[in-house]
Order: structure tokens, then C-alpha cells, then sequence
């Protein structure tokens, strides 16, 4: 597997923002990473914004060619994936990391990354999507952003920013090769081993749809296109956008 371009800067506003420009102008091969030791204006799902203090974040984004196989209603598995790659690599050193629907992984209910997906069109009119992840590696307590958030640091482990941005992306080349190269994203046997790593299955969960009242409901399990089925009193239904809070938390 070739070596991705990687560009680290010593501070940006955001990698997200900054690789997207490049994939839209041409400039950025496949898989590369724009990468910062501070993000002074982090992107996350819903127009959020975040900043956290030098050096203490392994912050990136990388550009993922979307193969022409790939049905659009299948890249909602991404961000899955993505989040996936990072538990694996995470629970291979003994860390109890667990993944929330549809783009957080958890230590103890605590955030401890977040990861947001862009899909891009490129100069050369193909689809690329720029995936954002940031981990709270050596925050201390009394930098996390609220109450809900957690790092390695405060967690009793200890990480090297550039040993873990190797791990991280190797297997998820490696999961995204594998999920869309054959028919996998989408079995049921797919599902069930998404599912199998996801912390919100089987909790009960507040669900917070854009324009609608929220939902109570209890998560059960993960559709063929990487959606939350949910059940409530009315009965089965698949979200695909929105917040999934975990009923411990409210």
C-alpha cells in the first residue's frame, strides 16, 4: 500500500476546510493527509466549531477516492468506518474504546473523537470524500471542552500523536479496501459486525432530528446503508441524520 503525501502545519483553522480546497483545486492525490499540531476552528457535524490547545490533539483529514462501484446510499457506512478503524487500533493497545452512532467513539460514555465526512467533487469531476478526525490525545482535565469529553491522557494512557496517525490510517485503508472492494458494506453479516463494536445499540436513546421534536426510542440496530433503526412506541424506523444521545447522559 503506498505511502500517503502528508502536509503538517504547525497551526490551521481547520484540515477539513483546508484539504477540501486542495481536492477541489487539483492538488491533492488520493489519500493524502493535511495534518495540524493546533486547529483553531475545527468543523463538526451541524456548523459546530471547536479549539483545543497546541500539541495535544492528533488532528487530520484525509481524501478517500470514492471507487464509481460505490452506491451514493452507501456512503453513510464512512464515517462508521472510519470510526471503527479507530476502536480497532485503539482496543489493540487495551484501550476500552466504543463507537456511538453515527460519528463519535466513547471511552466510559465520554467523547473522546469526533469525525466528520464531506463529500467533494474534484477538478477532474470525480468524488473524493474528506474525512475529519480529531482525538483528544493529551488533553488534560482541565482542558477538555465539557464534561462529556474525555482523552487518552485523562484515561491513564499514553500515545504518541505519530505512532497513532499510522495505526489509524493503515486500518482504515485497510477497512474501506475491504467494506467496498467486494460485496461486504451493507450484508447482514456487515451490519451485525458493525454493530457488534457500536455502544449504542441496545441503549435507549434520545433521538434530535433537525425541525422535529425529539424521539425516545431504543436503538436495535444498523440498516443496510449504515442508518440507526430505532424503535419507538409507533414502532421500527431508520434515522439518517440527526443526534443519537445516549440515555445515561440525559
Amino acid at each position: 500500500m503506498p505511502q500517503p503525501d502528508i502536509e503538517w502545519s504547525e497551526k490551521t483553522g481547520s484540515t477539513n476546510d483546508d484539504l477540501v480546497a486542495a481536492v477541489e483545486s487539483g492538488s491533492a492525490a488520493p489519500f493524502s493527509i493535511i495534518g495540524t499540531d493546533h486547529q483553531q476552528a475545527g468543523r463538526g457535524r451541524l456548523a459546530r466549531t471547536w479549539t483545543t490547545p497546541p500539541n495535544t490533539c492528533l488532528t487530520f483529514s484525509i481524501a478517500v477516492p470514492v471507487p464509481s462501484t460505490v452506491a451514493a446510499d452507501d456512503l453513510g457506512w464512512i464515517p462508521l468506518i472510519t470510526g471503527r478503524a479507530v476502536v480497532d487500533t485503539l482496543r489493540a493497545e487495551g484501550v476500552p474504546a466504543e463507537l456511538k452512532w453515527p460519528n463519535d467513539v466513547l471511552i466510559r460514555d465520554r467523547k473522546l473523537v469526533g469525525i466528520l465526512t464531506r463529500i467533494v467533487i474534484g477538478a477532474d469531476g470525480e468524488k473524493t470524500v474528506v474525512i475529519g478526525t480529531g482525538i483528544n490525545v493529551h488533553l488534560a482535565q482541565d482542558d477538555l471542552p465539557v464534561e462529556t469529553a474525555t482523552s487518552l491522557l485523562v484515561e491513564g494512557f499514553e500515545f504518541s500523536r505519530e505512532a497513532l496517525l499510522a495505526a489509524v490510517v493503515s486500518r482504515l485503508r485497510e477497512a474501506l479496501d475491504s467494506a467496498f472492494s467486494r460485496p461486504a458494506v451493507g450484508t447482514a453479516e456487515f451490519c451485525a459486525d458493525m454493530s457488534a463494536s457500536m455502544a449504542t445499540i441496545g441503549r435507549d436513546v434520545r433521538v434530535e432530528l433537525p425541525g422535529q421534536e425529539p424521539l425516545t426510542a431504543r436503538a436495535v440496530g444498523l440498516d443496510k446503508h449504515g442508518g440507526l433503526v430505532i424503535e419507538t412506541a409507533e414502532g421500527l424506523q431508520t434515522v439518517t441524520a440527526g443526534d443519537v444521545i445516549h440515555a445515561r447522559l440525559l
